[in-house]
């Protein structure tokens, strides 16, 4: 094994007994913790691997387990059977300390999603149901493709949706917003979202991404 693997695997141990210490030490305090884990189906396997041995870890310990409650999200429409992540539930279900519960969320329904959009744009919910009628259909209530969604309808480009100074309240065609092709996912709209920018945008966009979270704007300039 090359002398660098050896001293990343060490490292990443290091690492792993550093956090499972700090977490035990709180939990010993009666103090509980809550630990909120999102988007788990764009983790890669080491991340998963770790993700393990850490719940192991903790269910292992009789006085730290009680305190603590770890929740995660993911789309099961986004996860294959077989991916690392199913792995891990099967070893942490099949553990006598663990209390598994599965939640699957919905998208919101027509009539509340109705309610939302009213609130949004000020008018009455018999008045927005054309609107949240295909909203609906194109999204099935997912929020993150509602909103959007709804952006788009609203981009001067196609002024599918306006306010209109004249009648002083939000318009919309809902036959053309019909027609309108709606990608498979969020990352599909924010694609088409980001494809109409300018090019110069976007090249500054690409070499901030080089720098990470991160970026001095006189360094992009």
């Amino acid at each position: 094994i090359p002398q660098n693997a050896v001293e990343a695997s060490m490292s990443q141990r290091r690492l792993e007994l550093l956090l499972f210490t700090f977490v035990e030490k709180i939990l010993a305090l009666d103090r509980p913790i809550l630990l909120f884990y999102d988007d788990v189906q764009w983790a890669d396997a080491s991340t998963l691997d770790f993700l393990g041995k850490f719940l192991k870890n903790i269910a292992d310990h009789k006085t730290s387990r009680a305190n603590i409650l770890y929740v995660q999200c993911y789309r099961d429409n986004e996860v294959e059977p077989t991916d690392s992540l199913y792995r891990i539930m099967s070893n942490i279900s099949s553990h006598d300390s663990a209390n598994l519960s599965h939640l699957k969320l919905e998208g919101f329904s027509q009539k509340a999603l109705n309610t939302i959009l009213s609130a949004v744009i000020h008018l009455p919910c018999r008045i927005t149901s054309s609107l949240t009628s295909v909203v609906h259909q194109k999204t099935r209530g997912n929020m993150l493709f509602c909103i959007e969604f709804m952006k788009s309808l609203e981009n001067p480009d196609k002024n599918l949706l306006r306010f209109s100074l004249s009648d002083q309240r939000w318009i919309w065609d809902a036959d053309s917003i019909s027609l309108l092709p709606i990608s498979g996912n969020v990352a599909g709209l924010l694609m088409n979202k980001l494809l109409r920018m300018s090019k110069n945008v976007l090249n500054c966009l690409s070499i901030a991404s080089c720098f990470g979270s991160q970026v001095n704007s006189d360094i992009i300039t």
